[in-house]
Formats: structure tokens, C-alpha cells, sequence
């Protein structure tokens, strides 16, 4: 169960590396500039 659950995300995760990349990104510097603002 959990290997087939591993080559899932696994599979997911080589499909949209390039959209999490960017997410992630965004949301990085989304956050940074809530908490400097906070500050």
C-alpha cells in the first residue's frame, strides 16, 4: 500500500515540479513580505 502510494506522489511530483516550484516561490515570498510587514 504505501509503495504504490510513494510511486504516486513520486509520479505527481516529477509531473508538476515545475507548478509546485512556482507555488512555492510565490508563497515563499508572499509570506516574507506578511511577516516584514508585521514587523
Amino acid at each position: 500500500m504505501m509503495k504504490i502510494l510513494r510511486v504516486f506522489i513520486f509520479g505527481a511530483s516529477l509531473k508538476d515540479t515545475e507548478y509546485l516550484w512556482q507555488a512555492t516561490k510565490a508563497d515563499t515570498l508572499m509570506t516574507s513580505l506578511l511577516i516584514l510587514s508585521f514587523h
